[in-house]
């Protein structure tokens, strides 16, 4: 990884904790809380200067922001001052009203949804927004059979609500070809209708047993690998660069059927990159069913009434994903490796867009679409009720507001403890599991 692509992968990360921070510190500014410093960066002080009583400061590591509010420098993000202030001055964290604390607090993850959401609105003004209208089904397949026309609203399947293309993808992640589609279908008059497509088989042929999306530069990235290829042990991979097979670029796939079928009993070549490296990958063909396509068409709109809705719902489609990947993981049906990323993770997927060689707007769009996800990530982590996290502040808040007192001082210090204990075995694994993902142990 070049030094180019781990300052953009730092980059994006400072701006989402730059902007969560500054959520905490422009409330606490609005709101009369005294704030002793801001830090952007973190480690060694690189520059700093005063206005007013607030300190601000520039650090010398490129990620991160901190924020110091004046007696209660543990509540939030930062350092403790070094003032000494009376212990009824009104403009102490402690002894501002509960529900300007609770604001303060609950700024910062708002401010990342509401970043999400803007970045989202730039990028799809910019790509187009992709909403669960149907079009003309191609004539041979399922949608065309069971009579759905365009303009139909697609608004469920399998009991997942489709707002966005992601909801989309997210159902056939976990879809297998050979299981019905229970469909909710809103008619352009508003009436609604219940339909369950069952699968059917057009084929059966010799094939590779993958599935791969076009990367550019000729170039495609496998997203499934059938359990059923190479004759029950397959041999390539997610994550898998395929620049041919026999010879033959993935995108001829008439020439590809025929030279797999040729192969039927033998093996077919398949020239990959794997973790940076060139291989070829002997594979034997399989014979597979071929499934008549759902034919479910969404719709692309430059809309701007599309574009914002689409961005606003985006958010709660990714912490849907999250969820839906989170319950695979603890199936076994996806691995820690394949679902949980840190900071050297993130850094390292955003230094793969910088470097592949595609065009420029598309790197853009990728680092947009990253910066979207990264916002939601980070707000939502933020809101989790876990020392040190915003969230458990929240609910110590709403727990005093209801009891209209503090909790003791022990018992806050003793939440606090068990929380940084959890947040240092998730911190650890995490670290593990990205260097593992880089080092290949």
């Amino acid at each position: 990884m070049n030094i180019l692509a781990i300052l953009t992968g730092l980059i994006l990360i400072s701006i989402i904790m730059i902007l969560h921070e500054l959520g905490h510190f422009l409330t606490g500014r609005l709101l009369k809380f005294r704030i002793e410093q801001f830090s952007l960066f973190m480690g060694p002080v690189l520059f700093e200067w005063q206005k007013g009583e607030t300190r601000y400061n520039i650090k010398a590591l490129p990620i991160g922001a901190s924020v110091s509010f004046a007696g209660e420098a543990e509540t939030l993000e930062g350092q403790s001052g070094e003032h000494s202030y009376a212990a009824d001055d009104p403009g102490l964290f402690h002894n501002r009203p509960r529900w300007a604390r609770a604001l303060v607090v609950a700024m910062g993850p708002i401010v990342n949804f509401v970043t999400a959401i803007l970045v989202f609105v730039i990028l799809f003004s910019w790509t187009g927004a992709i909403e669960p209208e149907l079009r003309t089904p191609p004539p041979e397949s399922l949608a065309a059979r069971y009579e759905i026309e365009p303009g139909d609203r697609l608004v469920s399947i399998n009991g997942q609500r489709i707002r966005t293309d992601l909801d989309y993808s997210v159902v056939f992640f976990s879809h297998s070809d050979d299981q019905s589609l229970n469909l909710e279908i809103e008619r352009a008059n508003g009436d609604k209708r219940q339909i369950v497509m069952e699968p059917e088989i057009v084929e059966n042929r010799w094939m590779v047993g993958i599935s791969a999306r076009d990367i550019g530069d000729d170039q495609y990235e496998v997203v499934s690998v059938d359990p059923r290829s190479n004759q029950g042990a397959p041999l390539l991979q997610v994550k898998d660069i395929i620049l041919s097979i026999e010879g033959l670029p993935y995108s001829d796939s008439e020439g590809i059927r025929e030279r797999v079928a040729a192969k039927a009993g033998g093996t077919v070549s398949v020239d990959i990159i794997r973790d940076g490296k060139n291989m070829v990958i002997e594979t034997m063909p399989t014979k597979l069913d071929v499934y008549r396509d759902p034919g479910l068409i969404l719709t692309l709109s430059k809309d701007f009434g599309s574009v914002v809705s689409h961005a606003v719902n985006y958010p709660w489609s990714i912490l849907k994903a999250t969820g839906h990947g989170l319950g695979m993981l603890f199936r076994g049906e996806l691995s820690v490796r394949e679902s949980v990323a840190g900071p050297i993770g993130i850094v390292s997927m955003v230094g793969d867009v910088v470097k592949q060689k595609q065009p420029l707007a598309e790197k853009i769009q990728q680092l947009l679409m990253y910066l979207g996800m990264l916002s939601v990530a980070v707000g939502f982590t933020n809101l989790l009720p876990i020392p040190p996290f915003d969230g458990n502040h929240l609910v110590v808040l709403g727990i005093e507001g209801s009891f209209r007192r503090d909790l003791p001082l022990q018992v806050k210090k003793a939440i606090s403890y068990i929380g940084i204990f959890i947040v240092i075995v998730l911190t650890a694994l995490v670290l593990f599991v990205d260097l593992g993902r880089i080092f290949g142990f």
